[in-house]
């Protein structure tokens, strides 16, 4: 058999189409078994486009200042407390009273800024108790002067324990 390259019946059996051609008879296709008639199958619907849920509200920023400003005073306002706290602003300020004995007796003996009184022997204020210092409150001391017992009156003239002394009664 001559060789060609046209796919006729010369051509050897590897280079046709579909392998060794039959003898006598045209190449035919294999049978196929019987198929059932097509069946319609439902199509689903389209899907809606997936869209993200919508987030919870967002608050505003204006209102999380506000609320991070409240919290900032507070903290300030814990802390100031807390320190006067600390340092005692917050307790009664008391004076001591064997201070107070000797400032008294000091300035009545004093002749220049005082009373001048030459010979103050004894100084007992407060029958020895401290005195709160409240502005405007006072208490009594008695005094013994050149022998003879005095009273004499001592008012705070503010908070901080700063005191008046009147002249001996």
């Amino acid at each position: 058999m001559p060789m060609n390259n046209s796919g006729g019946p010369g051509q050897p059996w590897w280079a046709r189409q579909g392998g060794a051609p039959m003898q006598g008879r045209p190449p035919t296709a294999p049978p196929r078994p019987p198929t059932a008639p097509p069946q319609y199958q439902p199509v689903p619907p389209p899907r809606p486009p997936v869209t993200p849920a919508p987030a919870a509200p967002k608050r505003s920023r204006r209102k999380m200042l506000v609320i991070a400003g409240i919290a900032i005073v507070a903290f300030e306002a814990l802390v100031l407390v807390a320190t006067l706290w600390y340092y005692g602003r917050f307790e009664d300020t008391v004076l001591n009273v064997r201070q107070a004995e000797a400032g008294v007796q000091q300035i009545l003996s004093d002749p220049i800024n005082g009373y001048g009184a030459n010979d103050v022997e004894s100084v007992t204020c407060n029958n020895g108790e401290d005195p709160t210092v409240e502005r405007g409150k006072g208490f009594t001391c008695q005094v013994t002067i050149n022998g003879a017992q005095r009273e004499v009156q001592v008012l705070f003239s503010d908070d901080a324990g700063t005191y008046e002394v009147d002249g001996p009664r």
